[in-house]
């Protein structure tokens, strides 16, 4: 499992196309050891997860001049805290990481 906690200011969280984006050599060298991925947005606290297999199929490669990126569209991705106001995401990176 990886979990990555991303701003939606620096860019990982794509406009156009709606995605989440990774840089391809992070991606490279995290994938082998993958089952799934959450995603926490530290500006908002929403969460997002995505099975490992989403990403071999519905994967998008970019280059918008930081270097390649690995991108899966957000209809791949389950959302988490489900926009109830609460931030549960938060809390499962903390309980996580504390765990690992």
């Amino acid at each position: 499992m990886l979990l990555r906690r991303l701003s939606s200011h620096r860019g990982h969280l794509l406009q156009k196309p709606p995605a989440i984006a990774f840089h391809e050599d992070f991606w490279q060298s995290q994938r082998p050891s993958l089952r799934c991925v959450i995603v926490v947005d530290t500006d908002t606290g929403h969460a997002w997860t995505a099975p490992i297999e989403h990403f071999d199929r519905h994967a998008i490669t970019l280059s918008r001049g930081c270097g390649p990126q690995v991108a899966l569209p957000f209809r791949f991705w389950q959302r988490l805290d489900k926009g109830n106001g609460q931030r549960p995401a938060t809390q499962l990176a903390l309980a996580l990481e504390t765990a690992s």
